[in-house]
């Protein structure tokens, strides 16, 4: 998950050297001169941006007009994937642990992150409640961590670690979460944690990357793979509500589709062409983008629009539906 990073990590965006008129003020390129983006590097987390709303990566990406600061949501990502990292580098082979040390570790690190940043928060209570949140969520994180590690033993090869792919001339950079090597495999699992929603099951997730709509895990296949890593398996392990077990989106790495498939259940299979044809998009979209130009950034089919700090300068936002009296 690139989104809770992307105003401490990701690099300044760029201005074009010679804008097309009307960039900085929001205006769209003239329709006759398709306008390339100078893009020194490209990250999945940008492309799903433009999948889901190619005006809001034109304000994001290339006019670099508004700094978006975020939100609790946004911030409270930041903390959990920063305790969960800490975590790790001190538990990197959980089958070993006690499971009742790790959870109280766990949500010792929860606490220190959480009061470290408490001034971030825009209210103190923010900074209280998330933290309580949070905690309940790390004591079900360990819980299904050890399970999971004694089903299988396995070891945290690294966190948050920076990968640098080229794809065909274009430049990719991004973080994993975490990448676990298996101790009697020694394929490898790419481990992206999530305190957003997520796909319901492992099918709908998969239809999101056959459709081009979702870059980031495929991104890091390819990266893991250029590494020399076997891939067996891309996980979503969800952190959002602290009411539910913790049950990671798993798909499995596989060279054809199974004949049934389950299209509620959790786990799945991703094919290998599937995700070759999504390297393919990310390829095609990097082109379009940066060198035979885009004459117009459209809005998305379902835009974020009330939650897109853009909104008040995008002139393509749908108008607001019309409000009912209150009775």
């Amino acid at each position: 998950m690139e989104s809770h990073r992307s105003h401490s990590r990701r690099p300044p965006a760029h201005l074009p050297e010679r804008p097309s008129p009307g960039i900085l003020s929001g205006a769209p390129p003239d329709p006759a001169e398709p306008f390339a983006a100078s893009r020194p590097y490209f990250s999945a987390s940008q492309l799903n941006t433009y999948a889901n709303c190619p005006r809001q990566y034109l304000f994001r990406y290339l006019c670099d007009a508004v700094e978006d600061e975020g939100t609790y949501f946004t911030l409270y990502g930041t903390l959990v994937h920063r305790a969960l990292e800490r975590f790790h580098q001190e538990y990197g082979r959980p089958h070993e642990g006690d499971p009742g040390v790790m959870e109280l570790r766990l949500v010792t690190l929860i606490d220190d992150v959480f009061r470290a940043s408490a001034a971030e928060f825009t209210w103190p209570v923010q900074a209280e409640l998330g933290r309580r949140k949070a905690r309940r969520v790390a004591r079900r994180y360990v819980r299904w961590l050890v399970e999971r590690a004694r089903r299988e033993p396995f070891e945290v090869v690294s966190n948050e670690e920076r990968q640098l792919l080229d794809l065909d001339g274009f430049a990719f950079v991004g973080y994993i979460d975490r990448l676990d090597r298996s101790l009697v495999t020694g394929e490898v699992t790419i481990v992206d944690y999530k305190t957003g929603s997520v796909p319901e099951s492992a099918h709908a997730y998969r239809a999101k990357v056959r459709a081009g709509q979702d870059f980031q895990l495929p991104f890091y296949y390819w990266a893991r793979r250029a590494a020399g890593d076997r891939v067996a398996s891309l996980a979503l392990i969800q952190l959002k509500d602290p009411r539910l077990p913790v049950e990671p989106l798993e798909v499995r790495v596989a060279a054809e589709s199974p004949r049934r498939v389950d299209h509620r259940a959790k786990a799945g299979v991703v094919t290998e062409r599937e995700l070759e044809e999504s390297r393919r998009l990310m390829v095609d979209l990097c082109a379009r983008i940066s060198v035979t130009g885009i004459a117009r950034y459209e809005i998305g089919g379902d835009p974020p629009c009330d939650y897109c700090v853009y909104a008040g300068a995008c002139r393509e936002r749908p108008a607001p539906a019309a409000g009912e009296f209150a009775r």
